[in-house]
């Protein structure tokens, strides 16, 4: 038996989208429906999507996180932790969207078909190193940045100091866990 699929990948932004009306069976996003304009979005995708055709927006909540080294995990988490609320002040009311798990675009979602799913956990591996990159791409933290390069840039090398310090370790390469709350938002068009 042999199996045939056809599949059309393009990209576009959430408001123009690039296909036909009524074409697109599944509409998908990770990590940045809470940056879209959320009524021309859900106008873009009941417009493309075909009658049944689904949507699956996937998103994080990062005030979970817990990261584990070896018995530092408490300290670790401390860190990281004033990280976010020094940030805080530069928060945009994108990334508060995402952590409020798309509350508003949820309940925004025309299609009587729809459920959210509240958390699921990953455990990941991930070094010291790109943990502070991954700090560094926050939106808040650039906002901050834009207003005190130097701050924010000696902020990001006293957090790598203070890990590498608590875990007792030299190299930012080392790995700790990170274990972070997904959430997923699915619904289907009506027939």
């Amino acid at each position: 038996m042999y199996l045939s699929l056809c599949c059309i990948c393009s990209e576009g932004t959430a408001e123009e989208l690039p296909f036909e009306d009524g074409t697109v069976d599944l509409l998908t996003a990770a990590s940045a429906a809470h940056w879209f304009d959320q009524s021309r979005f859900l106008i873009e995708a009941n417009r493309v999507l075909k009658p049944g055709g689904c949507m699956a927006l996937l998103g994080f909540t990062d005030w979970y996180i817990k990261l584990n080294y070896k018995d530092c995990g408490d300290k670790l988490n401390c860190i990281y932790h004033e990280v976010k609320e020094l940030l805080k002040p530069y928060t945009s009311s994108a990334v508060a969207a995402s952590e409020s798990k798309l509350e508003d675009l949820y309940s925004a979602i025309p299609f009587p078909d729809k459920e959210r799913i509240e958390s699921f956990l990953n455990k990941s591996m991930i070094s010291v190193r790109k943990l502070v990159g991954f700090i560094s791409s926050w939106s808040m933290y650039n906002s901050y940045k834009s207003k005190d390069p130097q701050g924010a840039e000696d902020m990001l090398a006293n957090i790598q100091k203070r890990f590498l310090d608590d875990m007792g370790v030299t190299s930012a390469d080392t790995e700790i866990e990170r274990e972070w709350e997904y959430y997923c938002i699915l619904t289907s068009k009506p027939l």
